[in-house]
């Protein structure tokens, strides 16, 4: 019973593995294979971090405006000590002691307002007993009111400074992305193109066969000579070890690819290969309205836009490290002192004050006028790359259009070529079953078609690539 249980359990693996080995390769489209590498890249991810954290940071900063609310209670404290004191009626110093027990707690309600002030509502409570048997209760409640003046206000500052942080990571993420798509779909069309390659050898080696059978049959009714044979069979040889050495670069081609979006090496897959292209035709007014897009879209022209800002942030920063200013503070409230803490809440005292404070730098040596001229050439470095970028980009963007527009010139001139080869050599193939030409002339033809579709592949490629690099230019990239 167990030998034929162990029996099935073989039978059955064995036939598993080959449902595996048989099965059908994954088709990947190019619309795919960028799905499956943005969900599996680590660059993605590790960007994706970096947002999360800079828009908790824009959160952190803008809730500086909100209300929030502190407590402090501090542990009862003992301390003894031995003062001194004056003696009026004796005229001479004596020393004292003392010991005091305390106990204190503290709540503040603060409410931030968008000029960088501060309102408070503040309750202060503590137990005091000394020496003696003395003890005293204290109720402090009081609404207190804190605003700087004559210096920029830190809070927007900090707030803005948060959600340039955070655009600048938006960019690095969206520049990611378009990096990832262009690698991608260069490496895609890559694998297009040794897939095709590797068709159009085997297309060769097909044509030379049938030539070579041909070639037989004339030889055998005496029309040609051995060496015409040979000359093919040298051909065939070669062009079969030209299949197998595209035949390598498909499979390490692919591999690559399959690692670099993510996939497992032991899946096969398979690309879909289509030649068909559409032909472009870029006016003036498709130039201009794309090259304003792009300018519009250029992330590194919002990066220097950003640079500048943050260098003017940075401008008022020295700037007020040895700056003329001020805060006024103001209270309002009530307080109550008594040894019985029940008294402390009957007939509290009014308090109230204001205070204004100034602070006047007098001289540092130039130190901070050092500072501020460092960081507004650091500024004056910002509104330069910016005004290089704008005019680099429409530079770029002129160059990408030029590029499609030749690249499908060249296509459409390389397509008829294709089919002049191709109608060369099945008119010279025919010559040769007529034995009107030579084999050597039928191989030069055959190469001469074969370059052709090399030619061909090889602008296809150009042109998607150059389309592609245009997408991400026009994008922001």
């Amino acid at each position: 019973m167990i030998r034929k249980f162990m029996i099935n359990i073989i039978i059955f693996t064995l036939f598993q593995f080959t449902l595996t080995k048989g099965s059908e390769p994954r088709i990947l489209t190019l619309e795919e294979s960028l799905k499956i590498a943005f969900e599996r890249s680590y660059d993605i991810k590790y960007t994706e971090q970096e947002l999360i954290r800079d828009r908790e940071n824009v959160k952190a900063a803008r809730a500086a405006l909100k209300s929030n609310a502190n407590f402090k209670f501090y542990s009862p404290s003992f301390r003894t000590e031995y003062r001194e004191v004056y003696d009026w009626e004796e005229d001479v110093f004596i020393y004292e002691y003392t010991q005091k027990n305390r106990m204190m707690s503290q709540l503040v309600i603060n409410q931030p307002i968008p000029t960088n002030g501060n309102f408070s509502l503040n309750y202060d409570f503590f137990h005091e007993t000394q020496l003696g048997d003395i003890r005293n209760f204290s109720n402090y409640l009081y609404l207190k009111f804190e605003q700087p003046i004559f210096t920029p206000n830190v809070l927007s500052m900090g707030i803005r400074r948060a959600e340039l942080g955070l655009e600048t990571t938006e960019l690095d993420y969206k520049d990611e992305k378009l990096e990832i798509e262009y690698d991608i779909t260069s490496s895609y069309f890559q694998v297009f193109r040794t897939s095709t390659q590797v068709d159009i050898y085997e297309k060769k080696v097909e044509l030379l066969e049938e030539s070579y059978d041909i070639a037989e049959d004339l030889q055998k009714r005496g029309l040609i000579e051995e060496m015409e044979i040979l000359q093919l069979e040298v051909e065939l040889a070669n062009s079969r070890d030209e299949l197998l050495d595209r035949e390598g670069s498909f499979e390490s081609r692919t591999n690559s690819f399959k690692q670099t979006i993510g996939l497992p090496p032991s899946e096969d897959i398979r690309i879909i290969t289509d030649l068909t292209y559409i032909p472009v035709n870029i006016d003036d007014e498709i130039r201009e309205r794309t090259t304003a897009i792009g300018i519009k879209n250029s992330m590194r022209i919002r990066e220097n836009e950003i640079r500048k800002e943050q260098g003017a942030l940075r401008v008022i920063d020295m700037d007020r490290l040895r700056e003329f200013k001020g805060s006024i503070v103001t209270t309002l409230g009530f307080d109550k002192k008594d040894p019985y803490f029940k008294e402390t809440l009957r007939n509290p005292d009014q308090t109230r004050s204001i205070t204004i404070e100034l602070y006047l730098p007098l001289w540092d040596w130039g130190r901070n006028k050092a500072q501020v001229r460092s960081a507004e050439a650091s500024l004056r470095r910002s509104e330069i790359s910016l005004e290089e970028s704008i005019l680099d980009i429409k530079r770029r963007l002129e160059d990408e259009l030029r590029d499609i527009q030749e690249a499908s010139n060249r296509l459409e001139i390389l397509e008829r070529s294709k089919g002049l080869a191709e109608k060369s050599y099945y008119l010279g193939l025919d010559k040769f079953k007529n034995n009107e030409i030579s084999s050597q002339d039928l191989i030069l033809s055959l190469e001469q078609l074969i370059r052709s579709n090399d030619a061909f592949l090889d602008a296809f490629i150009d042109f998607q690539l150059a389309k592609a690099q245009l997408k991400r230019m026009v994008n922001g990239g």
